[in-house]
């Protein structure tokens, strides 16, 4: 009874994390840029069990485990669609690569969004970080600039400098870091020659409100069921303390 217990408050451990994933996508749902998160489930250790009888050796009737647990959360990196805005000031990539921005914790990766020239004349993303291009933080120095497919930017016709498009050749040592910023904990980033950069565009949300919403109530009614195996359990505990071994 006991390792019922375990088993089922295992399972209780495993939907509540799948609940918090899938709430988190559904919160993100308008968020531009966001890539939906996925929990990858696995099982504990499996365990030899044997009978156990005096005076006989221990007799091996099978294995079991404690139950399953959440291994990982990935990012599904799959593009959103594209909102069209009208807004010079908005960018967003096709295809994969990220853009690089400056932050005061180091170099850090990012889909797109609104971008403004501040006023040392860098152009910054709504947090206030320098988008980076070949050559550095870029500096059009006026908020008229355009920016052609390959992330070239230019000001009046005239050439500024190019935006810094890179890409990885192991998304999972990306991790999600709040405003739409990745940071990589892998090797040097690789240059993403297939991106697209569109200008007066935002990427959507690449989450699927519908299929979050099942995942949801799915994940919701077996936190019930995980939650009536542990109170089942518990309440058979309780029997066989207080009335199996009462003497009549």
């Amino acid at each position: 009874m006991l390792r019922g217990i375990y088993t089922a408050a295992s399972g209780l451990n495993l939907q509540q994390t799948k609940i918090d994933v899938v709430a988190n996508n559904i919160a993100n749902v308008s968020t531009a840029g966001f890539k939906r998160d996925r929990i990858g489930i696995g099982s504990f250790p499996e365990i030899l069990l044997l009978r156990m009888e005096a005076g006989k050796r221990p007799e091996h009737i099978g294995v079991t485990c404690y139950g399953s647990l959440a291994q990982d959360v990935s990012t599904d990196f799959r593009d959103g669609p594209l909102q069209n805005t009208g807004v010079l000031r908005d960018v967003a990539l096709m295809g994969e690569g990220f853009l690089a921005v400056e932050t005061a914790d180091g170099e850090r990766y990012w889909r797109g969004g609104t971008l403004f020239v501040d006023g040392d004349g860098f152009l910054v993303t709504a947090s206030g970080d320098r988008v980076l291009g070949e050559n550095g933080p870029i500096a059009p120095e006026s908020s008229d600039f355009r920016i052609a497919e390959d992330g070239t930017i230019t000001v009046a016709g005239n050439p500024v400098d190019r935006l810094l498009l890179v890409d990885f050749e192991d998304k999972r040592a990306l991790v999600k870091e709040g405003r739409g910023y990745f940071r990589y904990d892998g090797p040097w980033p690789v240059t993403a020659s297939a991106a697209v950069v569109r200008q007066g565009f935002l990427e959507g949300s690449n989450v699927e409100l519908a299929e979050e919403m099942a995942r949801l109530i799915e994940g919701l009614r077996a936190y019930q069921l995980s939650q009536r195996s542990v109170r089942t359990h518990d309440e058979l505990l309780g029997r066989t303390v207080n009335q199996v071994g009462k003497v009549r």
